[in-house]
């Protein structure tokens, strides 16, 4: 009759029970002094009709009550700790690095707190991109964001295309990080749908015959795919060192490959402006003293010859100086050195030109990463607005070829056109009176003079309506023939 209750409520009325019921029985406070024991041990003396004690039937109630609640305590525990968390931090357990690779390809380094450590450019390109650009400290979920905004606005992801990301993930002890790598991968694709960007991000590369060929050295085919693009630079890797080269180490060597290059071809751009300019310079020297000859020492270009010839055998350029004055130079009278004078002007133009050209190249090559980033930064603006610009005459151009293609309105006395418009603009606002009624009038007087007496017809005499203007025939007649002419 009081099991449900709690152990004060409990206590109460079996002390009220026993001082009302059993007078002859010493008190409730005597027998508790008494007792050996806690309460706890008076209640498991106290036995149900079923067998149980208090105490066991009270903690079998709690236990139905909270395993379930304790059951979903345990699973949500579970689900916390086996799935990562959004931002994939709590999934890294060592530091590490990975590579991002759109080309530009880049590096970037983390702790176990995952956060950035280091960015690497990896090749030119890359370079550009990190230019004035800090990732060092931010999460690695913020730096990928900020990365691919960076991409976007210097034009190497492009959001009207289908894009591509290469990623892999590496651990501390240079083993690919297979969670890590899902990790980021995941975190790319939220960035790239959150830029409304279509987009594929890889974790490898994909092609049937190289992973089949990868097999066999016991790597995967990205691994194979770059020591292909080095074996193709002319890096050599021994077979047997293929299953143990690091994807960082094969990516630096092909980074420190493709410079290498670069400076190669910016040298041989040197030499070649060189040999153009002294090939040039003999040039000029030589059909300037013959010009010299031919002319006289009398001739008013006879000092200036001698000038640009003086500047053409110290190496410096010349040909401009020349072909000005060949420009303005009075040929008459050597009509006999026309024809060779002539071809040696265009020869002249055409080596001046390819020296010219050797020129923007090697200023090219020799331009600083600041202004590598700002050109690169324009010319996807102006592509962009390129884009805009067509767009917009594609949208115009639709616009006009719908309305060419609509059919026409039709004639009716319902038909507003711009013209009433405008007389109605004329008349203070009020559209002007049509004449239709004024016309039909007429056609009807012609046929049915008025009456001199103006009488008006009689309704006793079917006769007089033959003569009114307004006869119902005449009225009909006139309607049929506005209508169809």
């Amino acid at each position: 009759m009081f099991f449900d209750k709690n152990d004060r409520e409990l206590e109460k009325e079996i002390k009220n029970h026993i001082n009302e019921k059993y007078e002859s029985v010493p008190s409730f406070e005597s027998v508790m002094s008494k007792c050996k024991g806690s309460q706890s041990n008076i209640q498991k003396e106290l036995v149900l009709s079923n067998g149980e004690t208090v105490a066991e039937n009270k903690n079998k109630n709690l236990l139905k009550v909270f395993l379930p609640v304790l059951l979903i305590i345990a699973i949500a525990v579970l689900i916390i700790t086996l799935i990562p968390s959004q931002n994939g931090v709590d999934n890294i357990t060592k530091s590490g690095y990975f590579i991002i690779d759109v080309n530009p390809s880049l590096e970037l380094s983390y702790d176990k707190s995952g956060s950035i450590t280091e960015a690497t450019p990896l090749n030119e390109d890359a370079e550009i991109v990190l230019y004035n650009f800090d990732l060092k400290g931010k999460k690695y979920t913020d730096a990928i964001d900020e990365i691919v905004e960076k991409l976007i606005e210097l034009g190497y992801i492009v959001r009207e295309e289908k894009n591509a990301v290469l990623t892999t993930a590496v651990n501390e002890n240079g083993e690919k990080d297979e969670a890590m790598t899902e990790t980021v991968k995941n975190a790319f694709t939220e960035t790239l749908a959150k830029c409304k960007i279509d987009g594929e991000v890889l974790t490898g590369v994909i092609d049937e015959a190289l992973s089949q060929e990868a097999e066999k050295y016991g790597i995967d085919a990205q691994k194979l795919d770059l020591i292909k693009r080095l074996e193709s630079l002319s890096v050599e890797i021994p077979t047997e060192e293929y299953a143990s080269v690091s994807i960082r180490e094969l990516y630096h060597q092909l980074s420190e490959k493709e410079k290498e290059i670069k400076e190669e071809a910016k040298d041989k751009l040197k030499e070649e402006k060189e040999k153009k300019k002294n090939e040039l310079n003999e040039s000029i020297v030589g059909g300037l003293e013959f010009l010299s000859t031919i002319i006289g020492d009398k001739s008013e270009h006879k000092s200036q010859l001698d000038e640009i010839i003086q500047k053409a055998e110290s190496g410096e350029s010349a040909a401009e100086d020349v072909l000005t004055m060949l420009e303005n130079m009075e040929l008459g009278g050597f009509e006999i050195f026309l024809d060779m004078i002539i071809s040696f002007k265009t020869g002249l133009e055409d080596k001046n030109n390819e020296l010219n050209e050797l020129a923007k190249e090697l200023e090219e090559a020799n331009k600083s990463l600041e202004e590598k980033y700002n050109e690169r930064l324009e010319q996807h603006k102006q592509k962009e607005q390129e884009k805009e610009k067509n767009k917009a005459n594609k949208e115009a151009e639709k616009a006009d070829n719908k309305a060419e293609q609509a059919p026409p309105k039709p004639n009716g006395k319902h038909e507003n056109t711009d013209t009433g418009k405008d007389k109605a603009n004329q008349n203070g606002g009020k559209p002007e009176q049509s004449n239709e009624n004024e016309n039909l009038f007429d056609r009807q007087n012609e046929h049915s003079p008025r009456d001199e007496s103006n009488q008006k017809p009689s309704k006793d005499n079917p006769n007089d309506y033959g003569k009114n203007p307004y006869d119902d025939n005449i009225i009909f007649d006139g309607i049929l023939e506005k209508i169809f002419g």
